[in-house]
């Protein structure tokens, strides 16, 4: 016999379950009919599929292999009868600050050019990979840990990172700063969304923690007074800048990774070329 959609949606239902009495179940049907499509299933391809135990239905190998088969078939008609899904829509990347990656922005100029009518929009949110996982965005670009849940993320690289202090602080001499060079400092946090928390900065025993709300009054608070300076990816100060401020290499601290966050059942095929993208300019 010739397989139809109902088969190919029963046994991918078989292999979510994974139970006869559950595929039957999810389909709203019976237990029997399950049986039956089954049956016929195994008749069409030629092989054993399912073994049969006490503990329900487990997929053989061949079965491991026709149920990844018939998902993907069940998702492509189900694309194919959704016309929102034939339409290329604008795809939402969030960052928290410093602006796009060099991969980032090379994957909107190559989806803008081939999607002039559904251009990227690029938003700027606290903490963007929990804008992805609530759904008000995408995919983001993320530095440092990723802690949503429900995403799935790609380092993309590691990016050093730099010390930025006054003009007139003692850090002026050094050609590079160590952690010991910082000993007894004023370290200025951003607490909404920066890289260096309060946290991992403790362990290089600061004098004082002077939190900071934003990338803007983190700049202004480093130059307002030389005892004080902060840790940062070398990519900020290409974006922020101060008259008062000077940057120094950091030795040896850990560098900050930079991720690709998009939800873990992403289902749109625009997000997921978007994707592709990004990790091939990475």
């Amino acid at each position: 016999m010739t397989l139809e959609l109902r088969h190919v949606r029963m046994f991918a239902a078989l292999a979510a379950a994974p139970s006869l009495s559950g595929a039957a179940r999810a389909l709203g049907t019976t237990q029997p009919t399950a049986s039956r499509m089954l049956r016929e299933i195994e008749a069409a391809v030629g092989v054993r599929l399912v073994e049969r135990g006490p503990h329900g239905a487990v997929l053989t190998a061949d079965g491991e292999e026709f149920a990844r088969r018939c998902v993907q078939v069940q998702e492509s008609f189900d694309a194919l009868v959704d016309p929102a899904r034939w339409r290329s829509r604008p795809v939402t990347v969030a960052y928290a600050w410093a602006g796009l990656e060099a991969a980032f922005s090379g994957a909107v100029r190559s989806w803008n050019a081939a999607h002039p009518d559904a251009p990227c929009r690029l938003e700027q949110v606290p903490a963007p990979d929990a804008a992805v996982a609530g759904g008000a965005a995408d995919v983001a670009v993320v530095r440092g840990p990723v802690t949503a849940l429900e995403v799935r993320s790609r380092v993309l690289y590691r990016e050093d990172r730099v010390v930025v202090h006054s003009r007139d602080s003692a850090l002026h001499e050094k050609p590079r700063v160590t952690a010991e060079d910082l000993r007894d400092g004023h370290a200025v946090v951003n607490v909404d969304g920066g890289t260096t928390t309060a946290q991992w900065v403790q362990a290089l025993h600061p004098a004082q923690v002077v939190p900071v709300h934003g990338v803007d009054e983190w700049v202004v608070a480093i130059a307002a007074d030389p005892r004080r300076y902060g840790i940062t990816p070398e990519s900020t100060m290409r974006y922020y800048n101060h008259p008062s401020l000077e940057v120094r290499p950091a030795a040896g601290l850990d560098p900050v990774p930079v991720h690709v966050v998009w939800r873990a059942q992403e289902r749109s095929a625009d997000v997921t070329e978007f994707v592709r993208l990004v990790l091939e300019g990475a």
